[in-house]
């Protein structure tokens, strides 16, 4: 599941860093021009949130604390846009966020279940 976070996160994050505001403005019924250093501030944020699901590949003592508060964020980052997606009437994005709500928290109990290695 972390794999899934890490690659859903990452091209997300990419894409909002590297795609044109009228792109992105097709593809995310929320984004306007002005919301640029917004968007791109996001982008960044879930490129972190992607990464830190891949930490503990690096070190297992560093690695597993920065999972659970990064599975965490994204849970909250994911519920608070899918209440965007319904306020939006987006009911794509709604479902996705959910699921990706379902699949961090899922990451974070696991995690914090099991502090050290197996």
């Amino acid at each position: 599941m972390q794999g899934w976070l890490a690659m859903v996160f990452l091209a997300a994050g990419y894409a909002k860093l590297s795609a044109t505001m009228t792109v992105l403005g097709g593809l995310l019924s929320w984004v306007r021009p002005e919301f640029e250093p917004f968007v791109r501030a996001l982008g960044v944020a879930e490129i972190c949130l992607g990464l830190s699901m891949v930490t503990p590949l690096l070190s297992w003592t560093i690695g597993h604390p920065v999972v659970r508060l990064g599975a965490v964020t994204m849970a909250g980052l994911a519920g608070a846009m899918s209440v965007l997606g319904a306020i939006k009437g987006d009911f794509g994005s709604f479902l996705l966020n959910i699921a990706l709500v379902g699949l961090s928290v899922t990451v974070a109990v696991g995690r914090w279940r099991h502090t050290e290695p197996v």
